[in-house]
């Protein structure tokens, strides 16, 4: 249902940036891995609402098929509405620093966002410029949009499909490196500053002077 006249009114896709000079000072930085083996790493809200009480679901019946894999899954964030399993292969750090944030994510497997109620994902794009995949649900348009136009992840519909990517990414580092490579193009044509702020300011410019 439209709102007035808005359709008609001028507007922009613009997106966002990030803190880049935390970004950039990690991903320059020779870090070391903070988690012991392979891992995908979900940050945000830990809350039902946002998707993680069915990624821990999915995760954990994943790892009780795979008995083989090595790979965990670190929670980074407090939790709201749903309950935290003690699992040997769930982390927990809770908050983090910016610093140890993108260090995380530099050396994760892939960055997850199970929400599906999303309408831009900034996490999405600090994933990108620490040159890491994403993987997303299907059910959510803004983030599997992201996905598809930067080519730099994965879009699961069930749980089948989320665990072929879980396999894909622990066995096959070309997905990884092909992936994170995409998205850090993607975030570096679309998201920097120095691109973001040009255009906004090109925007008000041309319809408020």
């Amino acid at each position: 249902e439209k709102v007035g006249d808005i359709d008609n009114k001028p507007s922009i896709v613009l997106g966002a940036g990030i803190q880049e000079s935390v970004a950039d000072q990690v991903r320059d930085t020779d870090t070391t891995s903070p988690i012991d083996g392979p891992y995908l790493v979900y940050v945000g809200r830990v809350e039902e609402a946002k998707g993680v009480q069915e990624l821990l679901d999915f995760f954990i019946k994943f790892k009780r098929q795979n008995c083989n894999s090595s790979l965990k899954l670190v929670i980074v964030g407090r939790a709201f509405d749903c309950e935290l399993p003690e699992h040997p292969d769930v982390v927990l750090p809770g908050f983090v620093s910016e610093f140890e944030k993108f260090r995380l994510i530099k050396h994760a497997k892939a960055l997850i966002n199970p929400s599906q109620y999303e309408s831009f994902s900034l996490v999405l794009i600090e994933s990108w410029a620490m040159s890491r995949p994403v993987v997303v649900t299907h059910r959510c348009p803004a983030t599997s949009g992201q996905v598809a136009r930067s080519g730099g992840g994965f879009v699961y519909q069930n749980f089948r499909d989320f665990s072929w990517v879980l396999e894909q990414l622990e066995s096959d580092s070309s997905f990884i490196n092909e992936f994170g490579n995409n998205g850090r193009e993607f975030y570096e044509q679309n998201y920097r500053w120095c691109d973001v702020i040009p255009r906004f300011n090109s925007f008000i410019g041309k319809y408020l002077s």
